[in-house]
């Protein structure tokens, strides 16, 4: 890992949606072995020692260059409107979405923070996990000067849709979220274009509604003021069948 890394995972009745998907999502990281499941042994302490049916969190799993991990929980955050100017646009590609969201109070139920060495291995007992810091929980990202701090902005996939098929402006397919979009998209027989788009296509896309994020801690979110997602003769598109199924499933 050359950059850290922050994810933020949405957390609903006291269980983590599309669990097995983020795991595969830190399989790609290519982390030492020691320090991958050291990491699957403090997400396992948090499911069982700071979560109860009935919880609504953010996990938020920060990851540094020189290993050093940090899990913490946050309280849920009102998904975004968007629009076309949160997109980050590169060369006329669209690269992505970067929208600034306000800082929230930390979750009633308080996360460790801690460092990880990741030789020797540490227990798997999770009993000798540190305890929770009783102080205010800082931010699970820190922050370089000058810089902002990661945990207090919202970034996702962009997706759209065009002549029938979708369009994921991404050079691949990472996120738990993106990756359940492109499944249930073929499943519903919808072909799906993986690679950086021209942003002249997406705007023509989102002015039909026919244009979102996905976002780990938010879903599905559309891009554009209006933030519907039924094609102008009223018919369902690709776009509303796609967003219908996901609904089910996050």
């Amino acid at each position: 890992m050359a950059y850290p890394i922050t994810y933020r995972w949405r957390i609903h009745d006291g269980v983590l949606p599309l669990r097995q998907r983020h795991m595969r999502d830190l399989s790609k990281l290519n982390l030492p072995n020691s320090l991958t499941a050291w990491v699957h042994e403090r997400l396992e302490w948090a499911m069982l020692n700071l979560l109860t049916k009935g919880s609504e969190a953010v996990l938020v799993l920060h990851i540094d260059p020189a290993h050093e991990v940090r899990l913490s929980l946050d309280d849920v955050r009102e998904a975004p409107a968007l629009t076309l100017d949160d997109l980050c646009v590169a060369d006329g590609l669209v690269l992505g979405v970067e929208k600034p969201m306000p800082s929230c109070m930390p979750a009633c139920m308080p996360a460790p923070s801690t460092s990880c060495n990741p030789s020797p291995m540490p227990s798997t007992n999770p009993s000798p996990m540190p305890p929770p810091n009783p102080s205010p929980m800082s931010s699970p990202n820190p922050q370089d000067e000058g810089s902002m701090d990661a945990s207090l902005t919202m970034t996702g996939d962009v997706w759209f849709e065009q002549e029938g098929e979708l369009f994921a402006s991404v050079v691949d397919l990472s996120t738990a979220t993106s990756t359940l979009c492109r499944d249930l998209a073929e499943t519903l027989g919808f072909k799906v274009n993986v690679g950086l788009q021209p942003k002249e296509a997406l705007f023509q896309a989102a002015s039909s509604n026919q244009a979102f994020v996905i976002s780990d801690e938010f879903g599905f979110i559309p891009i554009g003021s209006e933030g519907g997602m039924e094609s102008a003769a009223g018919g369902e598109t690709a776009t509303t069948r796609l967003r219908l199924a996901f609904a089910k499933l996050w």
